[in-house]
């Protein structure tokens, strides 16, 4: 080899070292990879069971019963936090920001199955929440759990790039999409300081949580929100695009805005009251849909719902009309204490609006 060729690997090799800390090159990476093993295993029959096995028998139902779903599920929920959570809070992806800013990062491994007993039970029973949130807080969790086993071999520093990386294979095995779960990890929390450092770690362990999943014989491979596209882009593209930047910007903070609300809302109401209330409204909004579209879209995380805009014959008013419906629903299992993501449903608010526009 010349030494030009030396003197480059030599200095690429420097680079991919100067992310992680000295010392800690192939420990850390082999416990990324063992991360991502895990983390898209347990998820493939996370989302098995919660798509193929209790949604799917749901959507089954006959209309009734499919309204009286979500108040049963929102029950269930609530059973489970308190009892086997011992009363903790329906939040996922909110315990993996909070964590990630202590200073000593902590998610006791103890609550994952309690909150992915709760999500299964929330979105399979047709809440509108994603299932990104629980993936988040079992990958997360997962990743501190691996850094405390091995504490003695990783150290302290690893703690928050095994944080990161449990959370970037959690978004890359649901999404089916290594990139979205790397991007969506590092920037989540906001913390420029530590985002180079849990960049190689995040890659692998997102790589091979993907890897894992999609490896599963139960599992289908296929994009979580699959849509049509155009390669055309001319004049309308780019005023429609101007608009729907407009339009999502100003969507997505009175969203946020509403889901405050909704998250105060269920932390200052009793859980029967919650439910109930809940219950009625998701009931009723099924019935609604239902009756406009055949088809109760303003259940489950909303992939029928883009399937319903994709494939189906529409107009203006029925999509604005599904907009309004699908973030109702999401706010009310909110509200409702219901345990799930919100990336999906603002995914599927931004295809909707899509097509409005």
């Amino acid at each position: 080899m010349s030494p030009a060729h030396t003197a480059e690997r030599n200095r690429l090799s420097g680079i991919t070292r100067s992310l992680l800390p000295e010392g800690q090159f192939s420990r850390i990476i082999g416990a990324s990879i063992a991360l991502g093993i895990i983390v898209g295993s347990g998820l493939a029959v996370f989302e098995w069971i919660l798509i193929d096995v209790v949604l799917a028998t749901v959507y089954d139902l006959p209309i009734a019963l499919q309204a009286m779903s979500p108040f049963v599920g929102l029950g269930i929920t609530a059973l489970i936090l308190k009892v086997l959570g011992n009363g903790c809070t329906p939040s996922t992806s909110d315990e993996y920001i909070k964590a990630f800013h202590e200073r000593r990062p902590n998610i006791p491994i103890r609550l994952v199955p309690v909150r992915l007993l709760s999500g299964i039970a929330t979105i399979g029973f047709g809440g509108a929440l994603g299932l990104e949130g629980p993936a988040i807080y079992a990958g997360s969790a997962m990743g501190l759990q691996i850094k405390q086993k091995l504490d003695r071999w990783l150290g302290q520093e690893a703690a928050r790039m095994l944080l990161t990386a449990g959370a970037a294979a959690g978004v890359s095995a649901i999404f089916q999409a290594p990139a979205t779960g790397v991007i969506f990890a590092l920037e989540s929390p906001y913390r420029d300081d530590v985002a180079h450092r849990a960049l190689l770690p995040s890659l692998i362990a997102s790589a091979t949580s993907y890897v894992t999943f999609i490896a599963m014989p139960f599992i289908h491979v296929q994009p979580l929100l699959a849509g049509g596209s155009s390669l055309k882009v001319g004049s309308g593209e780019i005023v429609g695009a101007v608009l729907l930047g407009v339009g999502a910007g100003f969507g997505g903070r009175m969203y946020a805005w509403n889901v405050v609300r909704a998250k105060k809302f269920s932390k200052d109401r009793s859980p029967l009251l919650r439910v109930i209330l809940g219950g009625i409204i998701l009931g009723a909004l099924a019935l609604l849909t239902n009756e406009l579209f055949d088809s109760p879209l303003s259940l489950g995380p909303g992939v029928r719902a883009v399937e319903w805009i994709e494939f189906e014959d529409t107009t203006v008013w029925l999509i604005l009309v599904l907009f309004v419906v699908r973030a109702l629903a999401t706010l009310t299992t909110v509200a409702a204490g219901g345990t799930g993501g919100l990336f999906i449903p603002l995914a599927v608010q931004g295809i909707l609006l899509g097509h409005l526009v």
